[in-house]
């Protein structure tokens, strides 16, 4: 019977052969199955890989500081549009699943990948 360390035995119990010279080896094993996982899939930015000084460069570079327009209204749309497509280039969107698992005290735990 080979088992892994943490593999916990209950009871073995090994016949003595009667036809052959191999016995039966009967074992009860604990085993611990893993916990039911619920999942639900999100679209996520992630922030920590933004590179600030890529961004704070590619926003100089852009029509809201090179060519303003002058109506409150044209330039709270360039401010929207260049963001926009700012963080969409430097943390794009990303789909993620994140999974609920009891934590050891028994409350949920978030566990993203």
């Amino acid at each position: 019977m080979i088992t892994r360390t943490e593999q916990a035995v209950e009871t073995i119990s090994v016949d003595a052969p009667s036809l052959s010279d191999h016995s039966l080896i009967v074992t009860k094993l604990a085993i611990r199955l893993p916990h039911p996982h619920t999942g639900e899939r999100k679209v996520r930015r992630c922030w920590r890989e933004l590179d600030v000084d890529c961004f704070r460069r590619d926003l100089l570079l852009s029509d809201m500081f090179s060519d303003p327009p002058y109506n409150v209204d044209d330039l709270y749309s360039c401010y929207d549009s260049v963001l926009r497509q700012l963080v969409d280039k430097h943390a794009p969107l990303r789909s993620v699943v994140i999974r609920q698992r009891p934590h050891h005290r028994g409350t949920m735990v978030n566990v993203v990948r």
